[in-house]
């Protein structure tokens, strides 16, 4: 039954779809807005996460990223419609030391 049940979560890569945005998983075509999330300290200040450092560690966090097979939830990135540019991410993200899912977002300032 849990096998099933994570083949089935594991369809979820898209989210909730509101009027003005879409969400999705990220892709490598994303890492510069990517990039640009995670090397802002203002955006990563109560984060607790290391910036990333360069544009290649955000293309390897990317095609790394397991959350969606591994648990059939993730953080989606939240891609303007009209524009097609990310603006951020929103999702669920596991914590195993802490026996816990975060609910968790972050955007860019301007």
């Amino acid at each position: 039954m849990e096998s099933l049940l994570l083949s089935v979560m594991k369809r979820y890569v898209t989210g909730p779809e509101p009027n003005r945005l879409q969400h999705r998983g990220f892709r490598i075509d994303d890492a510069e807005a990517f990039f640009a999330l995670n090397s802002t300290p203002n955006v990563m200040r109560f984060t607790g996460e290391p910036l990333i450092p360069t544009l290649d560690a955000a293309k390897q966090a990317i095609a790394s990223y397991p959350d969606f097979d591994k648990f059939g939830y993730g953080r989606w990135a939240s891609v303007l419609k009209e524009t097609q540019i990310v603006i951020g991410f929103c999702g669920l993200k596991d914590l195993a030391d802490l026996d816990a899912v975060d609910v968790g977002y972050r955007f860019l300032p301007q």
